[in-house]
Parts: C-alpha cells; structure tokens; sequence
C-alpha cells in the first residue's frame, strides 16, 4: 500500500515538518512567504510526484480536524498559497483548527474547482502554477 492510498492515516500517524522561508520577489516585487516541507520521507514522498488528485485528497482531509493541519501545511508547499496564514499559525495549529478549518475547506474547495483545469505542476517552481493560456 503507498502512502496516497490512505492519505488520511498518514496525516494523522505523522507530523509533517516544514519551515516557512520568504521567496524573493522580482524587481519592485515584495518577497513572499513560502512553505518548505523537510519532513518525514513518507510525507515527501507523498508529495514528490503532486497531482490534482492528490490536491482533492489534501483539501478532503481538511474536513477532519485531526488531518486538517497537515493537509493545510502540504496544500500550501504545493500551491504557494496561504504561507503566510501556516507561517501565522505554526506555533498554535490547534487555533488554526479551531478557527479557520472550516472557512479553509470552503476556500480551498471553491479554489480548486475554479482553478482546476488551469493548474499544471512546474518543476522550476516547486508548485502548481497556472498554465498558459
């Protein structure tokens, strides 16, 4: 059984270690916050081939409280979105849980699925990005 086959479990049995680092911006562009996850393997193994249907996992898992922060953290390191709420959040996840999982499932779901046929992972970038029109 791989790690994607019971992302759930997984999320539950392991914290994910990560880091939030600020990302250079370009010229005139404020850097920006960005996830960095470093840990354990079967979590970066989890992440090290992403797919939009691992996305659909992650954002289901923010649905239970005891898999939302991770799934929070790893859709950030993916997306390149929300570092800076993970960043806000690091040292208090159960405040995180308790007072933005749900408004998190209901804006990661809507992101999604505006967004979904528009997503293409980039390599360059470590993150899904929006494909070229």
């Amino acid at each position: 059984m791989s790690a994607r086959d019971d992302i759930p479990a997984l999320l539950r049995a392991t914290p994910v270690d990560f880091a939030t680092t600020s990302s250079p911006g370009g010229t005139g562009t404020p850097a920006q916050r960005r996830v960095v996850v470093a840990g354990p393997q079967a979590v970066l193994d989890l992440i090290a081939t992403p797919t939009l249907d691992l996305l659909d996992a992650l954002i289901a898992a923010l649905g239970d409280a005891a898999t939302a922060w991770a799934a929070e953290i790893l859709l950030a390191a993916l997306t390149g979105r929300e570092a800076e709420i993970v960043d806000a959040f690091a040292r208090m996840p159960d405040a995180w849980v308790a007072t933005q999982r749900e408004a998190a499932l209901a804006a990661w779901s809507a992101w999604l699925a505006r967004e979904r046929d528009r997503l293409e992972w980039s390599g360059r970038e470590g993150r899904f990005v929006r494909s070229a029109p």
